[in-house]
């Protein structure tokens, strides 16, 4: 009974009590926890556009393991810092997933329409399980339904014998995240293992885990929520047989560093003159104070072969 009865405890709804402070009581609020604010106006301008909660994600690294103070002698402008970075780092690396997302969408597409003709995704037999196709059609026709698009519009008031656009269409309207659902419940054929080669791919079930991962980090970065330090919680799998040049250790696959080395290897079978890692690197020596460690940068990261491309 007494167990029960702490679980009850344990379990109570608390009512958030918190007021709202105004920018001014914000900076007074960083003061009182150590941190430095050198120009109060410089701070209240950047509060009011970004947002204190927004901004103390960045805070946390920079506060002592034990209590909710600063470590002696952090600045506003040591939290800005880290906040600037993270939003360059978001806007590169979504950059490179659109340019692999439309080429994903193409290999797709192109492979399956030439064996299979233009509405393989209505065939059953072509993919591994009965319940995930039904659902995943359900999606496809949710999602076509809700996209304002004028070739929809043409399509179906010229042809309508057809409930369903070609897949060349319908892919141009469906989420990354629906487009990769598709491709991992794909049987194992040549077609699907030749979209994987296109990116350097051997193993199809390697890309499965790849576009999983660019459409969850394709999410983050569209609502500019933190990635540079973020613990990845679906996490691509380590490539075993690596057509092209790869990375030389095995660093940890549920941080960022990780993730970049697998879009950029992919990019590179792409357009192999792409010049991601250069500004990858200009964009770290812009902010020599980030800590690399954070990411999961090995010590040896740039002199690999991998970065030296």
């Amino acid at each position: 009974m007494l167990k029960w009865a702490g679980f009850l405890l344990l379990n109570q709804s608390m009512r958030y009590e918190k007021d709202t402070l105004t920018f001014e009581q914000q900076i007074e609020l960083l003061e009182s926890r150590g941190l430095v604010v050198a120009d109060r106006a410089v701070a209240a301008n950047y509060l009011s556009n970004i947002s204190y909660y927004r901004l103390s994600a960045y805070m946390l690294p920079l506060k002592g393991p034990v209590t909710d103070r600063f470590v002696e002698g952090t600045t506003f402008e040591d939290v800005l810092e880290l906040y600037l970075f993270d939003r360059e780092f978001r806007l590169l690396v979504f950059d490179m997933i659109e340019k692999l997302e439309i080429a994903f969408r193409t290999q797709m597409c192109y492979h399956h329409s030439l064996i299979h003709g233009p509405y393989w995704f209505e065939d059953r037999s072509n993919f591994r399980d009965a319940d995930y196709w039904r659902q995943h059609l359900e999606s496809i026709d949710a999602e076509v339904g809700r996209a304002k698009e004028v070739f929809k519009d043409h399509f179906f008031a010229k042809y309508d014998e057809h409930g369903r656009m070609p897949i060349w269409m319908t892919s141009e309207v469906l989420s990354l995240g629906l487009l990769s659902k598709l491709y991992r419940n794909l049987s194992l054929s040549p077609e699907k293992k030749a979209v994987a080669r296109h990116f350097g791919i051997s193993h199809p079930p390697v890309l499965e885990s790849w576009l999983q991962s660019m459409s969850y980090i394709r999410n983050v970065c569209a609502h500019h929520s933190r990635l540079w330090n973020r613990v990845l919680t679906i996490r691509p799998n380590y490539l075993e047989r690596p057509i092209d040049t790869w990375i030389d250790d095995r660093p940890p696959n549920d941080k960022s560093y990780f993730l970049v080395c697998c879009f950029l290897y992919m990019l590179r079978a792409v357009n192999p003159n792409t010049r991601f890692a250069t500004h990858f690197k200009n964009l770290l020596n812009r902010y020599p104070n980030i800590k690399l460690g954070a990411m999961g940068f090995p010590v040896n990261w740039e002199s690999q072969a991998f970065w030296s491309i």
